[in-house]
């Protein structure tokens, strides 16, 4: 994954920005949107680790593997944008992060794990919650 090319100057400064403006974004948002972006990000997570073990596995993948990820994140950030922007905000977000991963950016991953983290965590809280009251639903 290139930052820029001949057609797009897009830099990694550019790359940070945007990062930092999305994540403020959600920093500022009301605890509804807080909420329902950091159970997508821990849904989008789970799919990734689900599907490629660990972030070291991920980054021994072909570049066709990895490439073919982000755009199946970009196809699941576009249709979600008609459905659910909370889950198309959490998809992009989480794109940005395997982008990150996919330049060995170990700066920007930890800027996601520093102010994403709380998010993570109270999405992975919001989906234990769930699987209990489906569980419990079940039993009674």
């Amino acid at each position: 994954m290139e930052f820029s090319d001949e057609q797009d100057p897009y830099t990694r400064d550019d790359f940070k920005t945007e990062i930092e403006e999305a994540i403020t974004r959600l920093e500022k948002a009301n605890d509804v949107a807080q909420e329902a972006v950091s159970f997508h990000l821990a849904r989008a997570s789970g799919l990734f680790f689900s599907r490629f073990g660990t972030m070291d596995e991920f980054m021994m993948a072909s570049e066709e593997v990895k490439m073919g990820y982000i755009e199946e994140l970009n196809r699941r950030e576009d249709e979600y944008a008609e459905t659910d922007r909370f889950a198309s905000y959490a998809f992009a977000l989480f794109k940005m992060w395997v982008g990150t991963v996919i330049e060995c950016d170990r700066e920007l991953m930890v800027l996601f794990v520093e102010r994403l983290g709380p998010f993570m965590n109270r999405g992975e809280k919001l989906i234990l919650e769930l699987l209990d009251e489906e569980e419990n639903e079940k039993t009674h």
